[in-house]
């Protein structure tokens, strides 16, 4: 229904290309990305003397689209080399009790936190090493990896979607093909044990966004359309 009603715009808008290949119109004369911006006066960088260099967080609903389940499960393997790792699951949804669950199965209660109510998710980002968004169907533009990026932290995200329209692999994270405990191990051990390349990438990425990400940026694509 989508695509048929969408013939009669004159202009189609998707926040990625992602977005409109899956809906089989890339090749529409009307169609125009515009990607999200980033407020970056809200996500700046915290200094590293502030972060904890063993701390990994999510942020995202507990649903279907999200897997934190996978990121608890290659915690274990994580915390054999790097006992000191803790994760933030920041999110609420009909899946935050079976994570809950598992991680108590796993017994990892004392190195994950759940916060189910944030209005202010930069506070815990901050505090934060790593970003990791898994999302086994790929995202269109995640703002939260915008978020993650805007504030210096390395990221590691599904390579599915509009992940790669955000994330360069290897210079501002890893992009993961799968969500196997050892694949996710080896991302997370090898920013974690080479910090120096962990910093190079938040950098990295914080200079994308403000480069193609800006707030600034897509108020004014959005003005064109409409001037």
């Amino acid at each position: 229904f989508s695509r048929m009603t969408m013939r009669f715009a004159d202009r189609i808008v998707a926040n990625s290309a992602a977005g409109l290949k899956a809906f089989g119109i890339e090749t529409w004369p009307q169609v125009q990305v515009i990607r999200n911006g980033v407020d970056l006066s809200r996500f700046n960088p915290v200094p590293a003397a502030r972060r904890d260099p063993f701390s990994i967080c999510m942020v995202g609903n507990f649903t279907g689209k999200k897997d934190q389940a996978a990121l608890i499960a290659a915690l274990p393997d994580v915390l054999q080399r790097f006992p000191e790792t803790h994760l933030t699951l920041v999110g609420s949804g009909a899946r935050l009790s079976e994570c809950i669950a598992l991680t108590d199965r796993l017994g990892l209660d004392t190195h994950i936190r759940f916060v189910s109510d944030c209005s202010e998710p930069e506070r815990i980002i901050g505090s934060c090493a790593i970003g990791v968004l898994l999302s086994p169907g790929g995202e269109g533009m995640s703002n939260v990896l915008l978020e993650y990026m805007a504030m210096e932290l390395p990221v590691i995200a599904t390579d599915r979607g509009g992940n790669r329209e955000i994330v360069e692999d290897w210079k501002s994270g890893i992009l993961v093909a799968d969500h196997l405990p050892s694949t996710l191990n080896e991302a997370i051990c090898l920013l974690l044990e080479n910090p120096a390349r962990a910093a190079e990438m938040g950098i990295h990425g914080r200079r994308t966004v403000q480069e193609k990400f800006s707030l600034e940026r897509m108020v004014a694509a959005y003005r064109q359309i409409y001037g």
